[in-house]
C-alpha cells in the first residue's frame, strides 16, 4: 500500500493540469499543491527507510514499531525546529521587519509557508502510516493532527503561516521525546515540567500576543492549545499519581521518580499567576482603547464579559489542576510522609458501642484513624484490640495516647489532649511517654511533637486544616461564643444561615471537601442525588452540631474541648478503665486484610467509612483477609457518605442498615452485617480475589467503523434480524463493545456469589463468552459447570474457540437457543443437553434482555430456571429511574432503538418488585457512547430467588 501510494503521488507530481485543478479546489496555489505532494513523497520515503533501518537494527517486533511510529514525529520536530532558527535569524536581519507584525495579517514569509505545508504532510503521512502500522502507537496522534490540519490550512488561506513559523519552538521538547521513545527508556521527570512549561508559557505569550494585534481567530485558538495544555498538565499528574502508589501492594513504588504535591502544586500555581499577570495587562490595554469608543456600548459590553468569560474559564482549568493533584495525592502523600490526615476520629462510636453491647468477650479489629474511637472502645473492657492503619503518624497518634493513659495524670493528660498544652508535652514526652512507644512513633513525635501542640493539635492535619482556615469567620460571626455559651447571636444565626445556603452548592463540594479529608470516592456517592446531602448539612449546622454532646463541631469551632464536652476517653470517670484495659490495645501497621491475621476469632470488626475510598477489588481484598478470621456469628459494621450499600461486593454479607442518630451527621448511612453462625455457612472467601485473564479487545479504528456500518444497515432494516446483525460482525465484536458495554467485569467479578462455590451457571445471550475471561480463575476454582447459551452460530463458534483456549473445554458447553423456548419443556431442555429448570445456582444475562422484543417472558423463563436460593444477575441499559422521560433519555431510547437495542425502565421495575426475588444489589450509572457526545444509562441487578 505505501510503494502503491508513493507512485501515485510522484506520477501526481509531474502532472501540471492535475496540480492545477487541484490547487483550484483548494483556493490555493499550484505551487503549494506541489510542495505538498512532494513532502508526502519525502516523508513517506524517509518513513520507509527508517522503518528498514529498524528491521536491521532491532530483533524484537516492538522495538521495531516503536521506532517507526516515532520516526515520522521526530522528523517533523527537527525540521520545525530548523525552521524557526531560520526564520528567527533571517527576520532579525532585516531591520524592514517587525517580528511581531506577523500578527497583523499582512506580512507573510515564504519560508513560513513551506513550513506549514510540510507539517499538513506530516500530519496526513502519520495518521495514513499509523492507521495502517502502528495504529496502537497513535492514541491522540489523529485528533492531534486533524486540529492542526484545519488550523495551518487556514493558516495558509489567510497569509498568516509565519505565525506557525514563530510557534514552531514548541516542537523543541518534542525531538527529546522522540529520542526517548525511540530508545525505549524512561524520560526524566524534569523533562515533564519543562515540556508542559514550556508549552503552556509559549501559548500564553501567543494568545495575549495575538488579542493585543486584533486577530482575534488566532487568539481564541491559541487559548483552545493552552487549555488542552492545561488539562493534559492534570492527566500527567494523575498518571504519576498511580505511578507511585499501589493500591494492591499499599505501598509507593519508582517514588524517586515523581515530584512531591508540593512541587506539582507550586508549579501550577505559578503558571496560574503568570497567567492572571498577563491576562490583567491585556484587560487593562483594551479597555484603554475600548475608552476611546465609549460610545459603542456593544463593544465595551464585549469585550468586558469576554475578557471576563475567557479570563474566569482559564483560572478555573487551572485551579482545577491544582485541586486535582491536591485530591489524588493527598492521601498518599500523608502516608509517606508521616503526617496526620485526622486528627480527631470523624465517626460516632456511640452507635456501635451501643447497638453491640461491646463487652469483656469481645475481640475488635478496627482502623486506628487518630483513635479516638478504639479508646471509647477500651473503656468497656474487650478482651483485644487491633487498631490497624496505613498511615504511621495516625498509629503514632494512638500509640502516644496509650503510653500517655499508662503515665499521666488524668488533668495532664487531659491538658495534653484536650488543650494542646505543650508544656504538658515537653513535661512527659522524653521522660515517661517516648519509651514506651514504637520506633515509627518515635521518629514521628521526635520530629513533628512539639510544632503540632505549640501550633494547636486541634487544628493538626488535613480535617484541622480545614477548621484552622475557618476560625476568624467562626470568631467574627460570633459562632464561637454561641458554641461556648450555647446561645445564639442574631448576627451568628444570619451568617450561619448564608454559610449553609453556599455549601448547598454540589460543585463547591468537590473543591472544599479534600480540604477536610473527603475524597472524590466518597462525593460521587451521592451524585445523582445531592439534594439528600444538602438537606443533611442543613440540619447538621442548624441543630445537630448544636448538641450539649457533640464534641466534634465544639472541639473545631472552639479550637479545644472542655471537660463537659469532649470524646468519652477524655473524661475523668473513663479514666481509671483505660488505665485498667490499656495493654489490652495491639497497634499494627497494615492493611486491615494483614491485620486480621493476628486473631481468628474477631467477634467485631469495624471499618469506619474506608470502604468509600476502595474500589471493588480492593474491598474484596479486605475481605477477604477478613471475613475468614471473624468468629461465628461476629459483626462488621461501617458506614457510608452513600444512602445505599455501594458495592457489591459488601451487598453479599446481606448488610442491615442500623437508623441510629449520630452526632457527626456527614455519614447518610451506617450498615452492619453479622457473619453465619454455623461455620459451613459462611463460605470461602478467598473466592474473591480469584483473577480472569488480562485480555482486552481491542479493534482498529476501520474495525470499528465496519461494526458501526452493519449496526447502521440494521437501523435502516424495517425488519431486524438479529441473527444476521450478528454474523456481520463476527470477531470485530469483542473489539468494538468493549467500551460498549461497560461494567461487565463487575458483574461477573462482584456481583456473583462465588464465596459459595455455584455448581451451575447458565449464561443468557452469551455472545463470544466475553464473560468467560473476567472469572476464569473463579470457573476453574470453583469447578462451576457452566453453559452458554445464545442465538447466533457465529458468534457461538467463537465462544467456542475461547472455551478451548482458557482450557475450560471440560467444564463449558455451548449451546445454540432461544432462552423463551430452550426450557419450555423438560424434554425440549434435555434435548439441547441442559438442566431442568429450577436447577441453576446462577442465571446471568449481560446487554441481552433489551433485545430481546418478547421481553417479560425471557425475563420470568430466567427466573424460573434460577433454583430456590440462587442468584439472578443483569447487566443491560436502561432508562434513568429517577427521571425516564427526560430529554436524555429519550434520546438515548430512540438511538439504539435503530440497531434493535429497546431501552425501558420497566425492566428494573419487574426485577424489584418481583415477587419471586429478593434484590441483594441494584446499581445504576452512565457511561459515554463510544464515537458520540451520549452518556447511556446502564443497570446491574442482583436477586436471590425466594424459597417457597
Amino acid at each position: 500500500l505505501l510503494l502503491l501510494l508513493l507512485l501515485l503521488v510522484v506520477v501526481t507530481c509531474f502532472d501540471p493540469t492535475t496540480l492545477a485543478n487541484m490547487g483550484e479546489w483548494m483556493h490555493t496555489e499550484t505551487g503549494d499543491v506541489s510542495t505538498f505532494l512532494k513532502d508526502v513523497v519525502g516523508i513517506t520515503v524517509f518513513y520507509v527507510i527508517s522503518a528498514l533501518l529498524a528491521h536491521v537494527i532491532y530483533p524484537d517486533k516492538d522495538s521495531r514499531t516503536r521506532v517507526r511510529a516515532w520516526a515520522i514525529t521526530t522528523l517533523s520536530s527537527i525540521v520545525s525546529v530548523g525552521f524557526w532558527i531560520y526564520l528567527v535569524i533571517n527576520t532579525l536581519d532585516n531591520k524592514e521587519r517587525n517580528f511581531l507584525g506577523i500578527f497583523r495579517g499582512v506580512d507573510d514569509h515564504n519560508t513560513s509557508r513551506h513550513l506549514v505545508i510540510f507539517f499538513i504532510a506530516y500530519c496526513f503521512c502519520d495518521s495514513i502510516i499509523g492507521y495502517l502500522h502502528y495504529d496502537q502507537e497513535m492514541t491522540i496522534g489523529y485528533s492531534h493532527h486533524t486540529f492542526y490540519a484545519i488550523l495551518l490550512m487556514y493558516l495558509l488561506w489567510s497569509d498568516q503561516t509565519v505565525l506557525f513559523g514563530m510557534c514552531a519552538l514548541e516542537e523543541l521538547p518534542t525531538i527529546i521525546l522522540c529520542v526517548y521513545r525511540i530508545l525505549n527508556k524512561e524520560l526524566p521527570m524534569l523533562y515533564g515540567l519543562t515540556f508542559f512549561g514550556f508549552r503552556v508559557f509559549f501559548h500564553l505569550y501567543v494568545s495575549f500576543v495575538a488579542i493585543n494585534h486584533t486577530n482575534s481567530i488566532v487568539f481564541f485558538v491559541s487559548m483552545l492549545i493552552l487549555i488542552q495544555h492545561i488539562r493534559l498538565i492534570g492527566q500527567w499528574f494523575s498518571s504519576q499519581c498511580r505511578k507511585v502508589y499501589n493500591p494492591k501492594t499499599h505501598v509507593e513504588e519508582d517514588v524517586e521518580q515523581s515530584y512531591s504535591i508540593k512541587t506539582k502544586v507550586n508549579f501550577v500555581a505559578a503558571l496560574l499567576g503568570l497567567y492572571f499577570i498577563l491576562h490583567s495587562i491585556l484587560l487593562y490595554k483594551q479597555l484603554l482603547v475600548v475608552h476611546a469608543r465609549i460610545d459603542e456600548l456593544t463593544v465595551f459590553l464585549v469585550v468586558i464579559f469576554g475578557h471576563i468569560g475567557i479570563f474566569a474559564y482559564v483560572m478555573v482549568e487551572l485551579a482545577k489542576t491544582v485541586q486535582g493533584v491536591y485530591e489524588e495525592h493527598f492521601i498518599m502523600t500523608a502516608i509517606k510522609k508521616m503526617t496526620i490526615i485526622y486528627n480527631i476520629s470523624w465517626e460516632d462510636p456511640r452507635v456501635e458501642r451501643e447497638y453491640l453491647k461491646i463487652g469483656p468477650k469481645d475481640k475488635i479489629l478496627t482502623i486506628s484513624s487518630a483513635g479516638c474511637n478504639v479508646l471509647d472502645y477500651l473503656i468497656e473492657g474487650p478482651a483485644h484490640i487491633v487498631a490497624a492503619d496505613l498511615n504511621c503518624a495516625q498509629l503514632a497518634c494512638l500509640d502516644l495516647k496509650i503510653a500517655g493513659i499508662k503515665t499521666m495524670d488524668y488533668e495532664d493528660f487531659f491538658a495534653l489532649w484536650g488543650e494542646s498544652d505543650l508544656s504538658v508535652f515537653k513535661k512527659y514526652y522524653k521522660s515517661k511517654l517516648r519509651p514506651l512507644i514504637t520506633e515509627a512513633s518515635q521518629e514521628f513525635w521526635d520530629t513533628q511533637g512539639e510544632d503540632l501542640f505549640r501550633d494547636n493539635f486541634m487544628f493538626a492535619g488535613t480535617s484541622g486544616l480545614a477548621a484552622w482556615m475557618l476560625q476568624i469567620p467562626l470568631k467574627l460571626s460570633g459562632m464561637q461564643s454561641r458554641m461556648l455559651t450555647g446561645e445564639q447571636g442574631f448576627l451568628s444565626s444570619i451568617i450561619l444561615k448564608m454559610v449553609v445556603a453556599v455549601f448547598k452548592w454540589p460543585t463547591l463540594w468537590q473543591w472544599v471537601a479534600p480540604l477536610g479529608g473527603v475524597p472524590k470516592a466518597q462525593l460521587d456517592l451521592i451524585s445523582r442525588e445531592p439534594e439528600v446531602f444538602s438537606e443533611r448539612l442543613a440540619e447538621v449546622a442548624n441543630t445537630r452540631m448544636w448538641k450539649s454532646d457533640n464534641y466534634f463541631y465544639y472541639g473545631y469551632i472552639v479550637g479545644k474541648f472542655s471537660k463537659q464536652c469532649c470524646p468519652r476517653y477524655l473524661e475523668e470517670e473513663h479514666f481509671p478503665s483505660l488505665r485498667k484495659h490499656a495493654n489490652n490495645v495491639t497497634i499494627f501497621h497494615g492493611p486491615l486484610a494483614e491485620a486480621a491475621k493476628l486473631h481468628n476469632d474477631y467477634t467485631f470488626a469495624s471499618l469506619l467509612d474506608s470502604m468509600d475510598w476502595m474500589p471493588n477489588s480492593m474491598i474484596a481484598e479486605q475481605l477477604s483477609g477478613l471475613i475468614p478470621n471473624m468468629a461465628p456469628g461476629g459483626h462488621i459494621f461501617w458506614r457510608s457518605f452513600g444512602t445505599k450499600v455501594h458495592s457489591p461486593v459488601l451487598a453479599q454479607l446481606n448488610p442491615v442498615l442500623i437508623e441510629t442518630y449520630d452526632r457527626v451527621g456527614w455519614y447518610l448511612t451506617q450498615y452492619m452485617a453479622q457473619i453465619p453462625k454455623k461455620q459451613e455457612l459462611i463460605g470461602d472467601y478467598s473466592m474473591l480475589v480469584e483473577k480472569g485473564t488480562d485480555f482486552k479487545a481491542e479493534n482498529t479504528f476501520l474495525d470499528d467503523v465496519f461494526v458501526m456500518g452493519a449496526m447502521a444497515m440494521h437501523g435502516l432494516r424495517s425488519k431486524k434480524d438479529v441473527r444476521e446483525f450478528y454474523k456481520s460482525q463476527g470477531p470485530r465484536y469483542d473489539g468494538f463493545r468493549e467500551s460498549l458495554l461497560p461494567d461487565r467485569d463487575t458483574l461477573l467479578a462482584y456481583c456473583l456469589p462465588w464465596s459459595s462455590k455455584p455448581k451451575t451457571w447458565l449464561s443468557v445471550g452469551c455472545g463470544t463468552a466475553r464473560d468467560l475471561e473476567y472469572v476464569v480463575g473463579h470457573v476453574k476454582a470453583a469447578n462451576t459447570s457452566v453453559t452458554l447459551l445464545d442465538l447466533s452460530p457465529e458468534l457461538l463458534e467463537i465462544a467456542q474457540e475461547r472455551v478451548e483456549r482458557l482450557g475450560l473445554s471440560d467444564q463449558v458447553k455451548v449451546v445454540e437457543a432461544d432462552i423463551c423456548t430452550a426450557f419450555k419443556t423438560p424434554e425440549s431442555a434435555k434435548k439441547l443437553g441442559l438442566q431442568p429448570a429450577g436447577s441453576y445456582d446462577i442465571v446471568t444475562c449481560s446487554y441481552c434482555l433489551t433485545m430481546i422484543p418478547p421481553w417479560e417472558a425471557a425475563l420470568d423463563e430466567m427466573i424460573r430456571i434460577v433454583r430456590p436460593g440462587g442468584t439472578l444477575a443483569l447487566l443491560d441499559f436502561t432508562q434513568r429511574s429517577d427521571r425516564p422521560d427526560h430529554w436524555t433519555q429519550r434520546l438515548n431510547t430512540a438511538w439504539f432503538a435503530n440497531d434493535g437495542v429497546y431501552f425501558n425502565h420497566k425492566h428494573t421495575e419487574n426485577l424489584r418488585n418481583s415477587k419471586h426475588l429478593r434484590t441483594v444489589w441494584f446499581n445504576e450509572a452512565e457511561a459515554k457512547v463510544p464515537y458520540t457526545p451520549l452518556q447511556a444509562t446502564h443497570y446491574m441487578y442482583v436477586g436471590e430467588k425466594m424459597k417457597k
